[in-house]
């Protein structure tokens, strides 16, 4: 792979590794990519558009998720007090 061979044994060059002080011969920087922030803010229109969205989604399961605690409160009640000794 090289032509010259590294100074140190193995061990030492294992240590370096690890602790971080071997660079890589080509002297680059491994950055990851990150997406640039988005600066397009959205109109009041659409802001309102969402929030309705949002809130309609909201609303269509809230109903049956309260039934169904509701349900399951009531069933670990009945348990709990048919198990209760005399």
């Amino acid at each position: 792979m090289s032509s010259a061979p590294e100074k140190g044994t193995w061990r030492q060059k294992l240590l370096s590794w690890v602790d971080g002080e071997r660079e890589p011969k080509d002297q680059t920087l491994f950055v990851m990519e990150r997406r640039p922030p988005r600066l397009v803010h959205p109109s009041e229109e659409e802001q309102e558009r969402r929030e309705r969205y949002h809130l309609r989604r909201f609303f269509n399961w809230y109903p049956f998720a309260a039934v169904a605690i509701c349900l399951l409160l009531t069933a670990v009640l009945l348990t709990a007090a048919l198990k209760m000794p005399l």
